[in-house]
């Protein structure tokens, strides 16, 4: 079971599809997919970054998905720590905006997929709700008092979150 929110579930959808016996089960929290085909979705999805310095990106990109209070809260080696990421996450919000990179239908071991309540983004919303009814055999978390940093905020439901998706692996995984 692989377990991860953001871009890399995404990685981990794609290796699961690529080598689906690695993987007893997924949780999936908020996984950016803009190439998913539901009517309204391509409006609602980010602009890309209008800054080319990664620094600013970040520190935009964590204020609107998490909140500003979660940004100024950080401590300094914890804002470096994510300003470091700049460009990698630069890079991989660009891939994701450019091509289809699989069919997330085709996911063959159970899958949870969550999102946060009021306070998540709408594309995320409507992702999750077009990921319910067409992954086969998917099931759905909506901790409803989360937003996209539910590891920061809600520390305790994304733990619940994470024991629900292991509680979900195939019986004959092994795992």
């Amino acid at each position: 079971m692989v377990w991860r929110n953001s871009p890399s579930g995404v990685v981990t959808m794609g290796a699961a599809l690529r080598e689906p016996e690695l993987f007893a089960s997924i949780g999936a929290y908020e996984s950016p997919m803009p190439w998913l085909p539901d009517d309204g979705r391509a409006d609602s999805v980010p602009a890309p970054p209008t800054t080319d310095d990664p620094d600013e990106m970040v520190e935009s990109f964590f204020r609107r998905l998490a909140s500003d209070s979660t940004w100024e809260g950080l401590n300094d080696a914890a804002r470096a720590d994510r300003l470091a990421d700049g460009p990698a996450l630069m890079a991989e919000l660009g891939s994701l905006r450019s091509t289809e990179p699989f069919d997330v239908t085709q996911l063959s071991m159970p899958v949870l997929f969550g999102v946060g309540g009021e306070r998540s983004q709408q594309h995320h919303r409507a992702a999750h709700e077009w990921l319910l009814e067409h992954v086969p055999g998917s099931e759905g978390m909506v901790v409803d008092a989360a937003g996209h940093g539910i590891h920061l905020t809600h520390p305790d439901a994304f733990a619940l979150f994470v024991r629900r998706a292991v509680e979900r692996r195939s019986p004959d995984s092994g795992a």
